[in-house]
């Protein structure tokens, strides 16, 4: 509040309380995260409901004191407290589990924005690729479809929001939030650790 500081328009204080500690990547909900990815401000404004209502459990969990209880259901871990990284991850794991695909960490290239990485068959040894689009971002049928290096390739899409641009025939197959949450429920030690704790409070 001094003079110098209202001189340069940093004047402006809150008396705030601090956490005994800062949280850590395992315990800040995916709707926060993707508040600062990309360009953006210092201070942002979190418009993700379910992941707004986990801050008082958090300011609990951080002073040790009873936590309250939490209403989260599986399908808002889903599309609120899994971060990009973490549904892709997801879906990663249940594409080779339930559907056959062996996949390459290293096919997961950012140069490839129509797709996120490229997969084997194990039984047909046929190629497939996949775009996983999280928050409000629908994905783009067309640009996966055509992304295909040729008719060996399938094709899956997978959108939080449930949202698709396009005809859903384009591609192999249109991931279900259904396929994905059975799963998660039926095989929790296939789960990545992050995975794996988020779903675990909402059960």
């Amino acid at each position: 509040g001094s003079q110098a500081a209202r001189k340069v328009d940093v004047h402006q204080v809150r008396d705030a309380e601090w956490a005994p500690r800062p949280l850590n990547d395992l315990e800040v909900p995916g709707g926060v995260i993707r508040r600062f990815v990309g360009t953006g401000s210092s201070f942002s404004r979190i418009h993700d409901d379910p992941a707004r209502l986990l801050t008082p459990y958090l300011w609990e969990k951080l002073h040790d004191r009873e936590l309250p209880r939490l209403a989260i259901s599986p399908t808002e871990v889903l599309t609120s407290h899994l971060d990009p990284y973490d549904v892709e991850d997801l879906v990663y794991v249940w594409l080779q589990a339930a559907r056959g695909y062996i996949a390459s960490p290293r096919a997961r290239q950012r140069d490839t924005p129509a797709y996120e990485w490229t997969m084997i068959h194990r039984g047909t040894h046929r190629r497939g690729i996949v775009q996983i689009k999280t928050g409000a971002d629908h994905v783009d049928l067309q640009a996966l479809a055509s992304a295909r290096a040729d008719e060996q390739t399938d094709t899956f899409a997978f959108a939080t929001c449930g949202g698709y641009n396009g005809d859903p025939g384009l591609v192999n197959e249109v991931i279900s939030i259904d396929d994905l949450l059975a799963f998660a429920a039926s095989e929790p030690d296939l789960l990545p650790v992050r995975v794996r704790t988020w779903f675990e409070l909402a059960s």
